[in-house]
């Protein structure tokens, strides 16, 4: 009988070992995402925000989604319906939302079209198509080549030539133009379009989109 019990326990000790190695190692694994998702945010170019948002995974794109949207919410405590439509917008975003298909699609279109109703184009850029951190009611978005893409990102698509959107502050988004690296996100609504083009207007320009 003492045997028993004895084997008991020990099994039972084991088990709690292996939990508690699971569960730091699940808070560790949590920590670590923070921490990714608070450099990005906090890093200053914005063509290396676009790309490390197309390598975190879909979970990750959520969370620093909503931590973007966050951010910002403040800046309109005394808007109530720009309020209202950021949380809106943060309560749909989901893994399965950013997921690509035609219910998505559809439902990111009739928000994207709502936005644009009740916001500025400037606060629509850093809102909903930027991880920027301006303070909205100071500055206003970023216009033509004074804000060109450094040369680290000099070969990347940086709009979405299917978004009416994509390219708010110049004439079109050329797909594919001077043979930019595509990526599959990044781009236009809640940045999970894809980069497949760069923005043109009278000459061959690289900007942000």
């Amino acid at each position: 009988m003492k045997q028993k019990f004895s084997f008991h326990l020990i099994v039972l000790v084991c088990i709690s070992f292996i939990w508690v190695l699971y569960s730091c190692s699940k808070q560790y694994e949590r920590d670590k995402s923070v921490q990714k998702i608070e450099s990005i945010l906090n890093n200053t170019d914005v063509a290396f925000k676009r790309l490390a948002f197309t390598e975190l995974n879909v979970n990750e794109q959520v969370q620093i989604l909503k931590a973007h949207l966050q951010d910002q919410l403040s800046s309109f405590r005394k808007e109530r319906t720009k309020y209202n439509f950021i949380i809106k917008v943060m309560n749909s975003i989901t893994p399965s939302s950013i997921e690509k298909n035609s219910d998505n699609q559809t439902k990111n279109a009739l928000l994207e079209y709502e936005a644009h109703q009740i916001f500025s184009k400037d606060e629509c850029y850093y809102l909903f198509y930027s991880l920027e951190k301006p303070d909205i009611k100071t500055l206003t978005a970023p216009e033509g080549s004074a804000v060109e893409v450094g040369a680290p990102a000099q070969n990347d698509c940086h709009c979405n030539s299917s978004s009416f959107w994509s390219c708010i502050f110049q004439k079109d988004c050329k797909k594919g133009a001077f043979d930019c690296n595509r990526k599959d996100s990044g781009c236009g609504w809640l940045l999970s379009d894809a980069c497949d083009g760069k923005c043109v207007g009278d000459e061959e320009v690289d900007i942000l989109e």
